[in-house]
């Protein structure tokens, strides 16, 4: 087995359309944090899911909906991934949310 910690991706979007952060491979399943620091002055929103393929998030898909981040603050949420889920992110304003996703990569090959 081949087994991972670290970062496995991070995202600081130029717009405010969703977006995929990252997609477990196969044969991998994943366990960790989906950081959001909100780099500005002012407080922000963000949008974080967690979808069972790599498509646009539906109404049952979301684990954070319009979340605001205080200013110059960040915040996390815990994640477990099996292989082919998606964790996709949303920021409301453009440059100045980032979404950095750390943790464990498992390999169950």
């Amino acid at each position: 087995m081949d087994d991972k910690y670290g970062r496995v991706a991070a995202l600081r979007p130029a717009d405010t359309n969703e977006a995929e952060l990252y997609e477990v491979p196969t044969g991998m399943e994943f366990v960790g944090l989906l950081s959001i620091c909100n780099q500005d002055g002012s407080a922000r929103t963000f949008r974080a899911a967690l979808t069972l393929t790599s498509t646009a998030a539906t109404g049952k898909d979301w684990l954070a909906y319009d979340e605001s981040v205080p200013a110059n603050t960040s915040t996390s949420i815990k994640v477990s991934l099996a292989a082919a889920q998606t964790i996709r992110v949303q920021a409301g304003t453009v440059d100045v949310v980032s979404f950095v996703l750390t943790g464990l990569l498992i390999d169950n090959r």
